[in-house]
């Protein structure tokens, strides 16, 4: 069929004209980001690292210790032995450093692992900050 192209990563059928569009784009400088991806920004491993969680429940705060999976500018997935409240804050910090160097974010899905582990994706909204971002994937800062 002539005009049509098959795109590979989603095996459907996309015009010339799309393909075409969204290369415009890229040269102008503009972002173009599949609509079918939910993150805005990329996630990178980390080694093994510690943290303790923070978050309110209808009997008060709750602390849970948890180990990051990864992490990037935007948010953070972990594994936590409690169960944060979606939609709701959190206050997180490296369990090396103490409470001093605190981070927020807010719990977008806690999902049960296994017996008492709770996988957590959390997003920040105001961005990672940069400090932690370095330290934890490059391992400076």
């Amino acid at each position: 069929m002539a005009g049509v192209e098959m795109s590979e990563s989603a095996g459907e059928a996309t015009s010339g004209v799309e393909v075409w569009s969204k290369l415009e784009e890229r040269r102008r400088g503009r972002s173009v980001v599949d609509s079918r991806e939910r993150r805005s920004a990329l996630r990178y491993p980390v080694s093994r690292c510690t943290v303790r969680l923070q978050w309110r429940s209808e009997v008060g705060w709750v602390v849970g210790d948890g180990e990051l999976l990864e992490i990037g500018m935007g948010g953070t997935s972990l594994v936590v032995d409690g169960e944060p409240v979606v939609g709701r804050p959190v206050e997180m910090w490296l369990a090396s450093e103490g409470s001093a160097g605190k981070f927020s974010g807010e719990v977008l899905e806690c999902v049960r692992e296994v017996e008492g582990m709770f996988r957590v994706r959390v997003v920040f909204p105001d961005g990672c900050p940069y400090e932690l971002f370095k330290r934890l994937v490059w391992g400076s800062g």
